[in-house]
């Protein structure tokens, strides 16, 4: 052992350090979003038809997948299914005891 530890005194340029950086680790509970998100995506099952999201994601796809230049086109999409819709889902979303009680 000795023996090992003076030849690497003698010769450090031949030891290469093969030993990387520590990448950090970064945990995120996304419980609480998966959460919001399936509270959100039932609210809209339950109020829009299959073909009403079908014609939502259109719009979007039409846009290149970009949400945000779409989001004119999918306001004005909502306002042609009707009104109510629109106010229904924010109806379901409030009376979702999670949701509720969140408000108090």
């Amino acid at each position: 052992m000795l023996g090992i530890l003076e030849s690497l005194d003698a010769i450090p340029s031949k030891i290469v350090n093969t030993q990387k950086e520590a990448t950090p680790i970064v945990i995120n509970n996304t419980n609480s979003q998966m959460l919001n998100i399936d509270l959100f995506t039932r609210a809209i099952d339950d109020v829009f038809t299959k073909t009403q999201i079908k014609e939502l994601k259109k719009v979007v796809d039409d846009e290149g997948g970009d949400v945000t230049k779409a989001k004119s086109k999918l306001i004005e999409k909502l306002k042609s299914f009707g009104e109510n819709l629109s106010s229904n889902v924010v109806a379901n979303l409030l009376t979702n005891p999670t949701i509720w009680a969140s408000f108090f």
